[in-house]
């Protein structure tokens, strides 16, 4: 629900699914907590792959930076960051272990706890 959250200055941009879309997931970002406490995280970066993509532990968060070449009628490659997780204060002692993939633009990550 649009304009429904209570501190509205501390949302970021909505996104919502695109009313053409039929099958796969409606959002650009996925997170799923996995038993075992991992944590799952799907993040589309459309043009992204695996040699053109950074993911880091930095202070208590896992950060993800892709960078798209330039294709036929782009005018400019694309960039793309993301703050995929927040992680407990145990992170600063033990950082996690961090896996990725990339897929045709779309990255998984596998946040495995210390």
């Amino acid at each position: 629900m649009c304009g429904a959250d209570p501190e509205p200055e501390l949302s970021g941009q909505i996104v919502e699914p695109h009313p053409g879309l039929s099958e796969g997931p409606a959002s650009a970002y996925e997170y799923k907590q996995l038993l075992g406490g991992s944590v799952y995280v799907r993040l589309d970066m459309p043009g992204v792959s695996d040699v053109d993509i950074n993911v880091n532990t930095v202070n208590r968060r896992v950060d993800v930076v892709g960078e798209a070449p330039t294709v036929s009628h782009d005018s400019g490659g694309r960039s793309y960051s993301a703050v995929a997780a927040h992680l407990g204060l145990g992170a600063l002692i033990n950082p996690p272990r961090v896996e990725h993939n990339v897929e045709n633009g779309v990255v998984r990550l596998f946040i495995h706890p210390a």
